[in-house]
């Protein structure tokens, strides 16, 4: 199609690309095609949203997918144009995919989707032959490494959509008259799926792969719907490294005799010719006490949750938020930030600080919608995004933070501020990338500090952050080789990625968080680099936070914390651990313990023979409550570059940590290659060797901190800042004059002093005083069911 192709695209050879980005609009009408459109990387296919075009296959139609993602180079040896879980940045949303009129004896799918991060389809309805025997495919995903889907509508055709992959968040899907299932997963390590509708088909998901090695892995079902159906889930028979994990939540069910059976024919959980719901039931390894000492978990076969969440309320109020389009707003609500008076650049060249920031000022005054035209928007100082404000890019415009104010690590400033500390109102962002010029050992490259006017209100969709390995930034493998025994300081490339701020409330959607660990302009060739940047996203919100579909990778101390937290929603999150590490150890390049942001973790209590124990957290819940995960993909591929830590399952000693911390229940956690899944401190470790079913270990339910006791000090849990006094002591400790909760009275007692370094099993006090006023201001606590969770 020579609207894909046209320009200097990122095509065959090409590989990756930060530049050669394209936006290629459909109007209304039907497009007949007769081979694959392919999608080149860094491009968006967006139809007309008031009335979505019909891409049509003729019955003459050869081809993987009448849009692809990926090509398979048959002179090549098969040899696909890009590398699969390096397939960044693509997007598709509003369209008619029929495909009802192809060969119907050919694998004909309407999307081939084989992608990364950063990745998305939306507003989609698939339209398949309903004769019988064909073997037509909505979505066709054989791997990948994503990514986001929502709003999808099947109808006909053998499947829905037959996935496989690493991770996905799906919301919003709906699936009817498919002849053999309405999903197919065919390989997977975890899946979180909400809001999914299946009618008239015989089997609804079916969880089965034709490679036992790699396995099928985990998958969620959250607030969904099966009717008309024969057999709601079809898993594959266990085996000892090959079991599968399922969880369901809140699933109504109308006229399904089977809701869950093994392919044996084997009956995990009945269902009935009338109506019936299952409020929470899973299959699959469960952890139920953090200080129990179960060796090796138990394995739920197939049973209701003896113990569900108490949802807060509110993470309760919020619809699913779709992404707005502003279909019916007119040209003239749009402010384009290059027109006059503001005249922004985007060249990368020339400072748009002013610009941006008038531009946005004046549109949110005003009731427009601002608009970035892509391109590269080079700042020197901080973008404040005003309460109010209505932001749309252009294929991923970059604010990209560069100079002397963002240099000092001492001195943390923000590239992008979103509202101000203690503003209450509506925001809303999409198809953005935040990213810096090094070096850049001061930025934080989001700050977001507003709270939502009404739920969910304030959000972000397809905003991603990227640091380095892209054209201009100064922080790429030949500025920041691997493997050089040093780090040379003009490589230091970010103080923090996000700061959820602790009056604020955000929900983000599909929202990628990455420290480049390889140069991505236009080459085929995938060359690593070296990028240190401090922290990944912090949370220190009360909440409402929902955070759908989210990834943050290859930050030194850790992926996610949560610090003082509470109502939390985490929908499938994604980590990874720096490459690098250990040489050097962390916290190295850095100086931690750090004076500007809450909890850092400490690794003094390491020894200088471990190679795997001063390593990143994957995530880490300190001194919060009320947090729900529902699906984690928390993995550790290298260690110092090599990777026959992979085959060891040791590239780190621990990854997952919680502390001080009540009411946090995880579902579906997924990691890789850590010796230790789950360290709750003064508790027992969940170890991955005894959770391991295929490729990666996984647990179905951690519920460890569910009891509402805080691992680490039952008793007490604040600062020595807040009623502490004297001199630090030797051991670490000081005397303090504190309220005890359970006694109701004031004790002088010895508290552990966090600034100094213990193993981190160690009793270890935190900031909560004002964690609980704060939670007084903005929600409260409530029994509700999921069918209300957004």
């Amino acid at each position: 199609m020579r609207a894909v192709r046209d320009g200097n695209r990122c095509g065959k050879e090409c590989g990756s690309s930060s530049t050669l980005q394209a936006v290629v609009y459909f109007p209304s009408g039907t497009y007949l095609v007769s081979s694959s459109i392919v999608q080149y990387y860094l491009t968006q296919f967006i139809g007309d949203a008031t009335d979505p075009p019909t891409i049509k296959a003729s019955p003459a139609f050869v081809g993987l997918g009448v849009i692809s993602t990926n090509v398979y180079d048959e002179a090549d040896g098969g040899k696909t144009w890009y590398v699969v879980q390096s397939n960044f940045f693509r997007q598709v949303r509003n369209f008619v995919m029929d495909i009802s009129e192809a060969p119907r004896d050919q694998n004909v799918a309407a999307i081939h989707w084989q992608v990364g991060q950063a990745t998305s389809l939306e507003n989609i309805k698939f339209r398949m032959s309903t004769s019988p025997g064909n073997n037509q495919q909505g979505i066709f995903m054989e791997s990948g490494s994503g990514g986001f889907l929502s709003n999808l509508e099947f109808d006909g055709g053998a499947v829905g959509a037959y996935v496989g992959n690493q991770q996905f968040t799906v919301r919003g899907l709906s699936f009817s008259n498919h002849q053999v299932a309405a999903i197919h997963i065919h390989w997977s390590w975890g899946w979180t799926w909400k809001g999914v509708e299946i009618s008239r088909c015989p089997v609804g998901v079916l969880m089965v792969t034709p490679n036992a090695a790699a396995g099928v892995g985990s998958a969620i079902f959250l607030d969904s719907a099966i009717s008309d159906t024969n057999v709601g889930f079809r898993l594959q028979d266990p085996a000892d490294d090959a079991r599968i994990t399922l969880s369901l939540f809140n699933l109504n069910t109308s006229n399904v005799p089977v809701v869950v059976e093994y392919t044996s024919g084997r009956v995990l959980l009945p269902g009935s010719g009338g109506e019936a719901s299952v409020a929470a039931w899973g299959v699959g390894k469960r952890y139920d006490a953090a200080d129990a000492g179960e060796a090796g978990g138990v394995w739920q076969d197939g049973e209701a949750y003896a113990r569900v969440p108490t949802i807060t309320e509110s993470l309760l109020k919020s619809p699913g938020h779709n992404r707005p389009q502003y279909a019916t707003r007119r040209a003239v609500d749009f402010l384009n930030v290059k027109k006059f008076p503001f005249n922004a650049a985007g060249d990368g060249t020339r400072d748009d600080t002013f610009a941006l920031n008038l531009a946005l000022v004046f549109a949110t005054a005003s009731g427009m919608i601002v608009w970035i035209p892509a391109g590269v928007y080079r700042v020197t100082d901080t973008v404040h995004i005003p309460r109010g404000a209505k932001v749309v890019g252009q294929s991923w415009s970059q604010i990209m933070g560069t100079g002397e104010k963002f240099q000092d690590a001492e001195k943390p400033r923000a590239v992008v501020r979103v509202g101000n500390i203690g503003d209450v109102g509506d925001v809303e962002i999409q198809d953005l990338v935040f990213t810096v010029r090094g070096p850049a050992a001061g930025a934080v490259l989001l700050q977001w500090n507003i709270h939502e006017q009404s739920p969910g209100s304030a959000a972000m969709w397809d905003t991603h952050i990227r640091v380095g390995g892209q054209a201009g930034s100064n922080l790429q493998a030949g500025d920041c080789p691997k493997n050089t025994g040093s780090v040379n300081p003009d490589c230091v490339a970010a103080a923090l990625l996000v700061h959820i701020t602790s009056e604020a409330s955000a929900y983000f959607e599909n929202a990628w968080f990455w420290v480049a660990d390889h140069v991505i302009s236009n080459s085929p060739k995938i060359t690593k680099q070296n990028l240190p940047a401090l922290l990944g996203v912090l949370v220190e919100s009360i909440g409402p936070v929902w955070l759908y579909g989210t990834g943050s990778e290859h930050c030194v101390l850790y992926q996610y914390q949560t610090v003082n937290a509470a109502n939390i929603f985490m929908g499938m999150i994604q980590s990874e651990s720096p490459y690098f590490q250990p040489v050097p150890r962390a916290p190295a390049p850095f100086a931690a313990p750090s004076a500007n942001f809450s909890s850092d973790p400490r690794f003094g209590y390491c020894a200088d023979s471990s190679a795997g124990c001063a390593v990143s957290w994957g995530l880490r819940f300190i001194n919060s409550n009320a947090v729900y995960l529902y699906g984690a993909g928390v993995y550790s591929f290298f260690s110092g570059y090599y990777q026959a830590c992979v085959e060891r399952e040791d590239c780190q000693d621990r990854i997952v940590e919680v502390e001080t911390s009540s009411d946090v229940w995880m579902f579906s956690l997924v990691t890789k290659a850590a010796l230790e899944m789950i360290s709750p401190r003064d508790g027992v470790s969940v170890k991955g060797a005894d959770n391991k079913f295929n490729f990666c270990s996984i647990v179905m339910a951690w519920l460890g901190s569910a009891s509402q006791r805080r691992y680490g000090d039952p008793l007490v849990s604040l600062s020595v800042s807040h009623g502490c006094r004297g001199s630090h002591s030797n051991q670490g400790s000081v005397w303090c004059s504190i309220r005890l909760p359970s006694f109701g009275n004031s004790r002088r007692v010895p508290v552990h002093d966090p600034r100094s370094d213990r193993n981190p099993h160690h009793l270890r006090a935190h900031s909560q005083p004002s964690l609980h006023s704060r939670q007084r201001r903005f929600s409260k606590q409530a029994s509700w069911s999921w069918s209300r969770l957004m």
